[in-house]
C-alpha cells in the first residue's frame, strides 16, 4: 500500500510540475499588412525568454510551402557538414550564364552567394553534396515534409518539399541553441553568413525566399531571429498573392519589419 501511494504521489508531482506549453496570442491586427498588398499569409513570432507566440493567421502557419531560398541556410549548413564547402570563402566559379542579376555574373564565395542569394551557386553546391547525402541530413533535420524527389538541384525551388512558418520557427530556434544534428563550428559559421544588420544591442539574422516558377502565384518568405536586451525573437513570415503582382521585391522582408516595429522590437 505504502508502495502504491509513492508511485501515485510521484506521478502526481510529475504531472503538476511539468512545464507549461508556450502561451499563443493571436494578433488579428497583422492582416492590415498582408491584405494592403492584396496578399494572405501569416507571421510568427516566437519570444524566446518568455515562451510564448504571436501569431497571424494561426490555421496558415501550420501550412508547409515551398522554401525558397529560404532553404539556403540549410543547404550552407549541410555544404560545410560534409566538407563540400570548406568555410565561408569557399569558392564555385561562375558558370558564364548572364543572369539577370548582376551580382550573381561572378565568381561567388558561400558568403557573397548567401547575401546576394544566388541560386546557381546553391544548385551547384547540393549537386556536389549528392542526393544520398542531401537526403539524409534533410531527414536529420525533419526539414518540412522532407521529400526532395523533384531534383538535386530544384527541390527547394519547385516540386513537392514543404515546410510552415511554425516548422520554419522550431529550425531556427534549434541553430540558435546550436542543437541541430550538425557540428558547433559549422552552425555558428551559418548563423555568422545570414548576419543583416549589427550594433550595440542589437543582432538581426535572416533570409529571404521567393517562390516564382509556380504557374499562378507566387509565395514570399522571410525567416530569421533578432537578438535584442538579453532575448531572442524568432520570426517566419510567408504570403501568396497573384503571379501578375509580383513587382521583384520581397514583401514579406517588409511586412516582417514593420510587425517588428509595431511590436516595439526594432
Amino acid at each position: 500500500m505504502k508502495k502504491l501511494c509513492l508511485v501515485i504521489c510521484v506521478c502526481f508531482t510529475l504531472f503538476h510540475c511539468s512545464p507549461p506549453g508556450p502561451k499563443t496570442i493571436i494578433k488579428d491586427s497583422f492582416k492590415e499588412y498582408f491584405h494592403s498588398i492584396n496578399s494572405e499569409g501569416t507571421a510568427v513570432i516566437y519570444n524566446l525568454k518568455k515562451n510564448s507566440y504571436t501569431i497571424y493567421n494561426e490555421e496558415q502557419s501550420k501550412k508547409g510551402i515551398l522554401p525558397a531560398s529560404t532553404f539556403k541556410i540549410y543547404n550552407a549548413l549541410i555544404g560545410l557538414e560534409t566538407g563540400v564547402a570548406s568555410d565561408k570563402n569557399f569558392v564555385i566559379k561562375w558558370d558564364g550564364i548572364k543572369y539577370q542579376y548582376p551580382q550573381w555574373n561572378k565568381d561567388q564565395t558561400l558568403e557573397s552567394a548567401i547575401q546576394n542569394s544566388v541560386v546557381w551557386y546553391f544548385q551547384e553546391l547540393a549537386r556536389r553534396i549528392g542526393k544520398a547525402r542531401m537526403e539524409k541530413y534533410i531527414k536529420e533535420l525533419s526539414y518540412g515534409n522532407m521529400d526532395i524527389s523533384k531534383g538535386i538541384d530544384t527541390f527547394w525551388l519547385e516540386g513537392n518539399l514543404e515546410i510552415s512558418a511554425r516548422q520554419q520557427i522550431g529550425l531556427l530556434v534549434q541553430l540558435y541553441n546550436n542543437t541541430l544534428p550538425f557540428s558547433q563550428s559549422a552552425q555558428e559559421s551559418v548563423k555568422d553568413l545570414i548576419i543583416l544588420e549589427k550594433e550595440d544591442n542589437l543582432i538581426l539574422r535572416g533570409k529571404t525566399g521567393t517562390v516564382t516558377r509556380l504557374k499562378d502565384v507566387y509565395y514570399s518568405w522571410f525567416v530569421g531571429y533578432l537578438e535584442k536586451n538579453n532575448n531572442v525573437y524568432f520570426f517566419a513570415v510567408n504570403l501568396e498573392k497573384n503571379k501578375s503582382e509580383y513587382k521583384g521585391t520581397n514583401e514579406a522582408e517588409d511586412i516582417t519589419m514593420k510587425i517588428l516595429r509595431d511590436m516595439k522590437l526594432l
